[in-house]
């Protein structure tokens, strides 16, 4: 299976170099397949090294909230929104918290920066039709 060989894959690149930021995709690919526990210990690993790594952070939180530790899941979402508020891990950490019952206004700077990454998307889906429909050089 095609996912088994890229966690494998790094697997190995985290063992190989404990410093690698591949810990917070690993942890996410954890936490997607119900490997809570060893994403929530990854992430804490990971952050240890990397303590402004917004979205190990929010891998960390909603691998929190799925074992049902929701406290420590706050702490974390909250940490992101404090520390990185320009950053796209913040805006989802403050939709996270919106779901958990608590008022959490996005900065300004949250709006701006998403009306930016999804401007940049948009140029890049342009980008990809433009390419797509022009034929190939010989």
């Amino acid at each position: 299976m095609a996912g088994d060989s890229r966690i494998t894959e790094l697997e190995d690149l985290v063992a190989r170099d404990a410093a690698s930021i591949a810990f917070a995709q690993l942890a996410e690919d954890y936490r997607r397949l119900g490997q809570l526990e060893d994403a929530v210990r990854l992430c804490r690993e990971g952050l240890s090294r990397h303590h402004a790594f917004p979205s190990a952070r929010l891998t960390l939180a909603r691998a929190l909230l799925a074992l049902g530790r929701e406290d420590e899941a706050r702490i974390e979402l909250r940490r992101i929104v404090r520390e990185s508020p320009g950053n796209l891990a913040a805006t989802r950490a403050v939709t996270v918290l919106r779901t958990l019952g608590e008022g959490v206004a996005p900065e300004p700077a949250d709006e701006r920066a998403v009306a930016e990454l999804e401007a940049w998307l948009a140029a890049i889906v342009a980008d990809r039709v433009v390419r797509a429909s022009t034929p190939a050089s010989p």
